[in-house]
């Protein structure tokens, strides 16, 4: 934690120098594929600016994230920064026909920008990743993936906890997960859910930072972590997810790792750990919330469930 007082001036490669300090993070772990560690050194010492794209790149892989008006930035980087939140968007929202239309205006208008720097042609080849998932060209989705990645991050699952990442990483390598999962390359994807798990929990901020991805990624990888890891250490995930998302006051995947919290707290019972009523209370709370959001059919399942298991009567 960085506290200023107020009679120092601190640059923005002064807040980097210190965050990257205190994290145990070296120069060159930080700056890899996104710039030499000579121009990152340059940026600490307040000899060298970051662009807007540079800078949010290098506070992500921090535990940060920031708002295009922290920097003071160019009408160009303002442009691309909105074209890019709003392709995100539009990928969440599922708006497939309008997602195709900005990214063709992305490359035209910035395709000398895209050609020279990794970090603009990271970004176009997940859209276009996305894109493939979305026409279930499966096989060709994960191989730009794969590639996109490597634009940051070469050997990232050889390098185990040296690498350094960031959001735009952590969702090409979820996407790539999903790719893997429906090639039905299980174990492939298994091993980028852990990998994600793992580098995602290294602190609370990264976890606080990248609260959607984390709760996503922990539901894909909830059976693995279950059998890999045991209902305990799962629990444990789970719970502080669902601590931080009281904190955070906001809510992702809210039912399936109430769930997922049951199915933990259901193994320690039968391991003769945990108590009956505990796991019933739990059971229902799901039940309930799975109706809140209107998921019928999986609220049907979890009544069908309690009632042949646990011979629960709902009373609605």
């Amino acid at each position: 934690m960085i506290f200023l007082s107020e009679q120092q001036t601190w640059t923005v490669g002064d807040i980097v120098r210190r965050m990257r300090e205190e994290q145990g993070i070296g120069l060159e772990q930080l700056a890899r594929g996104l710039c030499s560690a000579a121009t990152l050194s340059r940026i600490e010492a307040g000899e060298r600016e970051m662009d807007l794209l540079l800078a949010a790149r290098i506070f992500q892989r921090l535990g940060y994230s920031i708002d295009k008006y922290e920097f003071y930035a160019g009408a160009e980087e303002l442009e691309q920064w909105d074209q890019r939140q709003n392709m995100q968007r539009l990928s969440l929202a599922g708006e497939t026909e309008s997602l195709v239309r900005e990214l063709d205006r992305y490359r035209k208008k910035w395709a000398k920008q895209i050609e020279q720097n990794p970090i603009q042609r990271q970004f176009t080849d997940y859209i276009q990743g996305i894109l493939l998932l979305d026409e279930k060209r499966f096989s060709e989705a994960a191989k730009l993936l794969e590639e996109s990645v490597s634009y940051t991050v070469p050997d990232w699952e050889k390098e185990g906890g040296q690498v350094v990442i960031g959001g735009m990483e952590i969702e090409i390598l979820d996407r790539l997960g999903d790719a893997y999962e429906q090639m039905g390359a299980l174990a492939a994807g298994s091993r980028v859910r852990e990998f994600l798990t793992r580098n995602i929990s290294t602190s609370r901020q990264r976890m606080k930072t990248y609260l959607r991805p984390y709760a996503g990624i922990l539901c894909k990888y909830a059976d693995q972590l279950l059998e890999e890891k045991g209902a305990g250490r799962t629990l444990r995930s789970v719970d502080e997810i669902l601590e931080l998302m009281s904190e955070e006051k906001t809510i992702y995947r809210w039912p399936e790792l109430l769930e997922l919290r049951a199915r933990c707290l259901e193994q320690l019972y039968r391991e003769g750990t945990e108590e009956k009523e505990t796991v019933l209370g739990a059971w229902r709370k799901a039940y309930y919330i799975f109706r809140l959001f209107e998921k019928w059919k999986k609220a049907e399942e979890i009544h069908s469930y309690l009632e042949e298991e646990y011979q629960w009567e709902c009373i609605i």
